[in-house]
């Protein structure tokens, strides 16, 4: 996916959680360069919960189970963002 193909991102609401690889922000703003929106809690309008390894059990994994909500490792969206470093 280019930078200009933004569709899989574009509109999308993401929550964040856990420890990455980088800074929280570094991901807020690729999120957001493509059009798509950061909140900081799992709802029914969150489309990916994005996860570090050591958050499962927590309660916006949880939630997001319960919700049917798409969770991303930090592999998963590095796939989508179709970035591998």
């Amino acid at each position: 996916m280019s930078r200009n193909d933004s569709s899989l991102i574009a509109g999308k609401v993401f929550v964040i959680t856990g420890k990455l690889s980088r800074q929280r922000m570094y991901f807020e703003e690729e999120i957001q360069s493509l059009g798509g929106i950061v909140n900081n809690k799992v709802n029914r309008n969150t489309d990916y919960l994005i996860m570090g390894p050591a958050v499962f059990g927590t309660v916006k994994h949880k939630s997001a189970l319960e919700m049917g909500i798409t969770i991303l490792s930090e592999g998963d969206y590095q796939q989508m963002m179709g970035q591998y470093w």
